[in-house]
């Protein structure tokens, strides 16, 4: 996550793009006053080269999708502080997603915070559970379980036995534990190391799908390529197969719990490592699910056009009569006609 005035944050990073594209800093922002003056690329390659310093058609798309990508950003983050201005959220959250500049960064940081359903760790707080799940957290405790657990029990509230209560408890540490921003970005960072795998969905012709390679498919997904991923995304949004990304949880699990569980003698450690396994499997696969595909569609579809675009230009830039010497013209009324002949 880069870090921004809120003035800066509706214009790319242009040293980043000045250095990628090779080009000055002060040639993006010419590009940047005339796109944002609606002028198309063509127009602005041939006809404006003294505000861009001879900036070609590919650098200016480069410099669109840069600042088409940063107004969406400024979009989304604008919906993200009002859906959140009337709510208790602490400030350095606030501060973190005004200057985010990455839709993706800013999504992670929005996810804790999105208003839903009620959960599972909501009807746990209204039942006057939350102090129980502070001692669990906190992981130190005087006296035996039952006589710490008794306190909790209410039946009229909802909470029949020690049991009732110590489960309740745990979905609030799990959710909270789910909550924490750091958690979330380890669990995307792994994604790199995790697999994509397609099933096929019960009842469907397995003969003459057009999906029928991907009917029981694995891989890594740093070596997916973009045209089998397409693929099996088409999959599952025409209902043949389903698509998930897989975790190594064996590997995950015990990371989790150096993190998580800080005192092994703890009295509930043995329902902290429970605790664990479901906010891992509940509460951070799902969403880290969604965000990878995601990022994973985006890239696939980006190289799939770079791909398409370099045939085209292969098929347009090929002589149209073969090995045939070719004349064209450019009728003008007013500058000439101009005539161009090719060998």
């Amino acid at each position: 996550m880069t870090a921004v005035s809120n003035a800066d944050a509706t214009i790319p990073d242009v040293d980043g793009l000045a250095a990628a594209l090779n080009v000055r800093a002060r040639q993006i922002h010419g590009a940047i006053r005339l796109l944002r003056q609606d002028c198309s690329i063509p127009f602005i390659a041939r006809y404006r080269r003294e505000a861009t310093g001879s900036l070609d058609e590919r650098q200016l798309r480069s410099i669109e999708d840069a600042l088409i990508e940063t107004d969406r950003c400024t979009e989304r983050r604008t919906a993200i502080l009002k859906a959140l201005q009337s709510r208790d959220i602490p400030a350095e959250v606030l501060d973190d997603i005004r200057l985010c500049t990455d839709r993706q960064e800013l999504e992670r940081l929005y996810q804790p915070w999105k208003t839903k359903r009620q959960s599972r760790a909501d009807l746990a707080r209204k039942r006057g559970l939350g102090p129980l799940a502070r001692i669990l957290r906190q992981q130190a405790a005087s006296g035996s379980r039952s006589s710490l657990l008794e306190r909790f029990v209410r039946p009229h509230r909802e909470v029949p036995d020690e049991k009732a209560a110590l489960a309740g408890a745990c979905d609030i540490v799990a959710e909270e534990w789910a909550a924490d921003s750091d958690v979330r970005k380890w669990m995307l960072d792994r994604a790199s190391h995790a697999h994509i795998a397609s099933r096929v969905k019960r009842g469907q012709n397995i003969d003459d799908s057009p999906f029928r390679d991907y009917f029981d498919h694995r891989e890594r997904i740093s070596g997916v390529p973009a045209h089998r991923l397409l693929a099996m995304l088409r999959g599952a949004s025409e209902g043949v197969v389903t698509v998930a990304v897989a975790f190594d949880e064996d590997w995950i699990l015990p990371r989790l719990e150096r993190r998580f569980i800080r005192n092994p003698h703890f009295t509930f450690s043995d329902e902290l490592r429970r605790t664990v396994r479901d906010c891992l499997r509940r509460l951070l696969i799902p969403p880290t699910q969604t965000a990878v595909l995601g990022q994973l569609r985006t890239r696939a579809e980006k190289e799939s056009i770079e791909v398409f675009a370099s045939s085209l230009r292969d098929l347009l830039m090929a002589p149209p009569a073969g090995a045939v010497p070719t004349l064209g013209m450019d009728p003008g009324f007013r500058s000439g006609c101009k005539i161009a002949v090719l060998d």
